[in-house]
């Protein structure tokens, strides 16, 4: 399903395609297919944050809080961002800064992974460990962001089809 968001970039296929959606919805993984079908490189934002940080997700997390791993999110992906031609799995909370949304949009072809609620993954997940009601809280906050941030939504089935979707959809532009 093709997204009219309000923002328009013109799609480009040399341009980065950035994967966004609910933590645990298969971004890392479709993204890693999507790497084999294209030959690009991917690069996932949460083992960037793991890297510059020192530290598993879940605890930066809890030692440092949601405001400083906002920051460090932004800046990997500011940073996963530059240059072209690359696959960017993100964080779940990634659209949850506005200004991570126009970066996004400028680098490349933005994609929503959007799958059921009761399919997600939560384990060393933060904010999804909170079960269904904690989902459907944080999916009803993060669903118009989501919405806004993407170019195309991908309906998961699975992790191959959204690599395939993914890739038909960037042959076309």
């Amino acid at each position: 399903m093709e997204n009219n968001s309000s923002i328009s970039v013109p799609i480009r296929k040399s341009s980065d395609i950035i994967l966004i959606g609910m933590p645990g919805c298969g971004k890392t993984t479709a993204g890693e297919l999507l790497a084999g079908l294209t030959g690009r490189e991917l690069l996932d934002t949460d083992l960037m944050i793991v890297r510059a940080s020192g530290m598993p997700v879940p605890q930066l997390f809890a030692q440092k809080g949601e405001i400083y791993f906002r920051a460090l999110e932004s800046e990997m992906l500011a940073l996963a961002c530059r240059g072209t031609g690359k696959i960017i799995a993100t964080g779940g909370g990634v659209v949850t800064v506005p200004g991570n949304i126009e970066i996004m949009r400028q680098a490349g072809t933005v994609y929503y992974i959007e799958r059921p609620l009761e399919e997600l993954a939560t384990e060393d997940r933060p904010l999804s460990s909170g079960g269904i009601t904690g989902l459907r809280e944080l999916y009803t906050v993060r669903q118009p962001l989501y919405l806004a941030a993407a170019h195309y939504v991908i309906q998961f089935t699975s992790y191959e089809s959204c690599a395939r979707e993914i890739f038909r959809r960037q042959n076309q532009s």
